[in-house]
């Protein structure tokens, strides 16, 4: 980022015609490697572009809802998300930065205090608050059938239910 500001220069001195300035023969203006001390990217900070794993799913959800994790409506315990990794790449998101595309800005302070829930039950929430039309028709699977309570977030953010309802996920209120 430190060679921006001087490539910045160099571009619009060139596009107006003058001069370029002379650079200094030990700073490159574009480099398309780190420098050999340059501590490796923690891929969970801006989410990551491989795909979704268990354990960085598990990382994911408690750098992304740090409160959440904390008082303990957030379990980030150990159970099986294999069936939600499917799940999410049923409905092509294949990415934890895919993932991070579809979280409402304000989820963790409107969702967690609904509900205490998993890792599991989280992805289910984002999904259906998501587009729950597509969550029934692509990732559903009828592995799971949840209460009246598990549906809170899915309520709170104005999810048509009655599909999920129709496809047996939800009991008839």
């Amino acid at each position: 980022m430190s060679h921006l500001p001087r490539l910045l220069v160099l571009l619009v001195a060139g596009a107006c015609g003058g001069p370029a300035p002379a650079v200094p023969p030990k700073l490159p203006l574009i480099s398309n490697t780190a420098p050999p001390d340059a501590a490796p990217a923690d891929s969970r900070q801006l989410g990551g572009t491989s795909a979704i794993e268990h354990d960085a799913l598990v990382a994911f959800f408690g750098d992304r809802f740090p409160n959440a994790a904390v008082a303990g409506t957030l379990e980030l315990d150990d159970s099986d998300t294999s069936t939600v990794i499917e799940e999410l790449a049923a409905m092509h998101i294949l990415t934890l930065d895919e993932l991070a595309a579809i979280i409402p800005g304000d989820y963790e302070a409107r969702a967690f205090p609904l509900e205490t829930t998993n890792v599991t039950g989280t992805v289910r929430n984002l999904l259906m608050v998501h587009d729950v039309r597509r969550y029934v028709a692509d990732a559903y699977e009828s592995g799971w059938v949840g209460s009246g309570d598990d549906f809170a977030v899915a309520a709170a953010y104005g999810t048509d239910l009655q599909g999920l309802v129709d496809a047996g996920i939800m009991p008839a209120p």
